[in-house]
């Protein structure tokens, strides 16, 4: 299968990647930070806020919007990601366009994508966005869900609301759904960045990418 038409991610020690990275500041950029639950997104999105200006929307708030208030759109928070994202594509592929459109930097933030649906969208508008996902294929449950408590930022996070067994079977599902996403972006030529283990240090190569475009070697 073809890779999005923004083509692969370049190298740091490429002459062509770094003259593909100054011609990309002609145009305005559509980041799309995808990837599974609890595994760091709305982090870099935040980051990219504070270091790059760039400002961001979560799709769980469109999620959540779908879902309580056009309830004919069938739209379910507690569905599996995958039927989550292929519900809602029409609605965030429309608003990606009207992002795209206007011409704003701009990040987009949420499990509600999945890479098929950024290299259909980067197949119509070629060198306008700069995706990647992020996930944890190879976590071990229970480190996990402690790491994941220490990275929160939310003051209500929703993993106090569960018992430990719910959780613990969530976040086991969560890795599978890693593993999935990893694979669906080596098939379409988009960036994974892993944090299993040392989550610091894949969200900022994250960061790192979405600044530049490109992805150390």
């Amino acid at each position: 299968m073809a890779g999005p038409a923004a083509g692969p991610p370049l190298r740091r020690n490429s002459l062509g990647g770094l003259l593909s990275t100054a011609l990309a500041g002609l145009w305005k950029m559509l980041y799309i930070v995808g990837g599974v639950a609890r595994s760091g997104k709305s982090i870099i999105a935040r980051q990219m806020l504070a270091e790059a200006g760039v400002p961001y929307f979560s799709l769980d708030f469109l999620m959540m919007g779908l879902a309580r208030g056009i309830p004919e759109a069938k739209v379910d928070p507690e569905a599996p990601s995958h039927e989550v994202a292929i519900r809602m594509w029409p609605v965030v592929r429309a608003l990606s366009v009207n992002i795209l459109e206007t011409g704003v930097d701009y990040l987009i933030e949420g499990d509600s994508v999945l890479p098929a649906h950024i290299q259909e969208l980067a197949a119509a508008f070629p060198n306008q966005l700069r995706p990647c996902f992020i996930g944890y294929p190879t976590a071990e449950p229970l480190p996990k869900i402690e790491a994941i408590r220490s990275h929160s930022a939310l003051p209500n996070d929703w993993l106090s609301a569960y018992p430990p067994e719910q959780i613990l079977e969530f976040i086991k599902s969560m890795i599978t759904f890693s593993r999935s996403l990893q694979e669906q972006c080596q098939e379409n030529c988009i960036p994974f960045f892993d944090v299993s283990e040392r989550f610091n240090e894949g969200a900022q190569a994250a960061v790192r990418y979405l600044k530049t475009g490109l992805i150390e070697a």
